[in-house]
């Protein structure tokens, strides 16, 4: 199958679908270009065509960094019990 690619008000091809996918891998062509395929009447966004609307999608973002050891953000936080035994317990000495 040959698609035609509509590309800043211009309509270029026609391109075999592998030809179509390198040019997606290679940032030329972007999912959201109109393209037509043989025997098409109506032009539809590269991504709605089943052989491309997966493949070159952005990769989903990563989790989230947990953060650092000793930090607040993201935990409970200590009663004020424990978080005075715990001060005390990390204060430098007066004595040296």
């Amino acid at each position: 199958m040959e698609f035609m690619i509509r590309r800043d008000g211009r309509d270029l091809g026609p391109y075999s679908e592998a030809e179509v996918r390198n040019r997606l891998i290679a940032g030329a062509f972007a999912l959201s270009d109109p393209g037509l395929a043989d025997g098409a009447t109506e032009w539809a966004p590269l991504s709605a065509f089943p052989q491309f609307a997966t493949s070159y999608r952005a990769s989903p973002s990563p989790p989230p960094v947990p953060p650092p050891p000793g930090s607040a953000e993201g935990w409970v936080t200590a009663t004020p019990t424990a978080r005075a035994a715990t001060t005390a317990s990390t204060a430098p000495s007066a004595q040296r």
